[in-house]
């Protein structure tokens, strides 16, 4: 049954994906009039198609290739001139949140690939003594040194320790970069590198509480390091994602796969590098500031709830709105839609 339900459907996907990449190229003014009809034409079937595709067929992978390409269409089809004007509003309010969420499994498994490590990590250097030398990161020998000399890493001077944290945490801006571009090797590098600093940080993490330094340390990387964190996590998503496209591009092409997950991980590493703002200033003033420990941690916690609310739930009812509007396509006319560069 699906299998007649795409043969005869295809044909019409095709075209529509093919308009859609000859908009998107900036092609829009070469378009004739009968195209773009025909593209308005093209979506409304389509969207019909996905309606009746989620009742009949709900987990099959061409009910995700029709909402992606329906939903990919839609801002051209539909969009209003005054669109431009609230972009940046729309983009954090609802593209950003609902591409992550889009990617939520993806993130996981970024999530999975650098937390396992940290975890043998740090037993690893908790039970064994050098393990933590030989994982930690290479600009911290001279500050080990000065850890095993005055036998506690909190005799170190504030600036130092501040100096220390804040080289663990800013490292994590270019894991972010390294994680995202390893996705287009099939992901492999993104593994590696998330694992490998998993590692690091694991380790660090078990000679700071070793050398009796682990509330100077998290207490200074607590207010920021949910949020830094978060967007490693993102980005490794973001690559895996193109690794996706590339191993399994479903019903696409793969060079429309890719095309279609290179603007998913735009969306995500858009998004990213905002938090990494919100993320520097609160870097900048509250981590090294000489508040109370219980307060930074209580801090920390709070903008991870915050983010994690943002993330999961705004945007939510948009898209509820946008899907209805796509089930209602088969039985509601539509106006004559306005193409919009």
């Amino acid at each position: 049954m699906i299998d007649s339900f795409i043969a005869a459907r295809k044909a019409r996907w095709d075209r529509l994906d093919l308009l859609l990449g000859r908009i998107r190229r900036g092609e829009l003014r070469r378009l004739s009039t009968t195209e773009i009809e025909e593209f308005g034409r093209l979506y409304r079937e389509t969207a019909s198609d996905l309606a009746l595709s989620r009742r009949d067929f709900p987990h099959a992978p061409v009910t995700a290739y029709l909402n992606s390409l329906v939903g990919q269409a839609h801002p051209y089809v539909y969009a209003r001139r005054d669109d431009r004007v609230h972009g940046v509003l729309h983009f954090f309010m609802r593209d950003f949140p609902q591409a992550f969420r889009r990617s939520g499994r993806l993130v996981l498994i970024s999530f999975l690939a650098f937390i396992l490590p940290a975890v043998l990590a740090y037993g690893l250097s908790v039970r064994v003594g050098t393990a933590a030398a030989v994982l930690a990161p290479p600009g911290l020998e001279d500050r080990l040194e000065q850890v095993r000399k005055s036998g506690r890493w909190a005799d170190i001077s504030a600036a130092e320790s501040s100096i220390a944290a804040t080289t663990i945490m800013t490292n994590n801006i270019r894991v972010a970069i390294l994680a995202f571009g390893g996705g287009i090797l099939v992901g492999l590098p993104t593994l590696l590198v998330l694992s490998m600093n998993g590692l690091m940080l694991g380790s660090v993490a078990a000679l700071a509480q070793k050398e009796g330094a682990a509330l100077e340390l998290w207490s200074f990387v607590s207010p920021h390091g949910w949020i830094e964190l978060s967007v490693i996590f993102i980005a490794g998503g973001a690559g895996l994602g193109l690794a996706r496209a590339v191993l399994l591009p479903g019903l696409s092409s793969r060079t429309d796969a890719l095309v279609a997950a290179a603007q998913e991980a735009v969306r995500l590493l858009l998004g990213g590098a905002a938090l990494l703002v919100v993320a520097g200033l609160i870097e900048g003033i509250v981590s090294p500031s000489l508040l109370p420990a219980p307060f930074k941690f209580v801090f920390g916690v709070l903008t991870c709830v915050a983010l994690y609310a943002y993330l999961l739930l705004a945007g939510r009812a948009h898209a509820h709105t946008d899907r209805s509007r796509g089930s209602r396509a088969s039985s509601v006319r539509m106006n004559q839609p306005v193409i919009s560069e």
